[in-house]
């Protein structure tokens, strides 16, 4: 049963909060896709605040998670424990994640330059001085 009114539980925020950290730390659902998201993130803070640089795809995952989130804590769980609705609801919820999360971390700018780089060791242009 949804509740209408906005409320504070620090206890079931709490409980979220462990639930969220067990799911995104684990590598048996998701592999390492969460732990690179973030790796790629940090490295990409500059191009970020600086450039603007994939902000619109940031936000849009960022905030889809949060809205998602809202909803499941103002949810009253009379059928279930909050634990089993996370371990399980929830966690079929950041399947949809994923693919946004590789997008962001291939379509990163330092990501393509790293292959850049690599294409470049692979296949070196002649000393011609032109560029690719």
């Amino acid at each position: 049963m949804m509740i209408f009114k906005p409320y504070w539980d620090s206890e079931k925020v709490a409980t979220i909060g462990r639930e969220m950290w067990a799911l995104f730390s684990s590598p048996v659902f998701y592999g390492f896709t969460f732990a690179l998201f973030v790796v790629v993130l940090i490295s990409n803070i500059w191009h970020l605040f600086k450039k603007g640089d994939h902000l619109v795809t940031l936000l849009l995952i960022f905030l889809a998670w949060l809205f998602y989130t809202i909803m499941v804590y103002q949810i009253d769980y009379v059928w279930d424990t909050l634990e089993n609705v996370m371990r399980y609801s929830y966690k079929r919820f950041l399947f949809s994640f994923v693919p946004l999360l590789w997008f962001y971390v291939a379509a990163g700018r330092n990501i393509n330059r790293l292959f850049e780089k690599i294409d470049n060791f692979i296949y070196p242009l002649p000393k011609t001085g032109k560029k690719r």
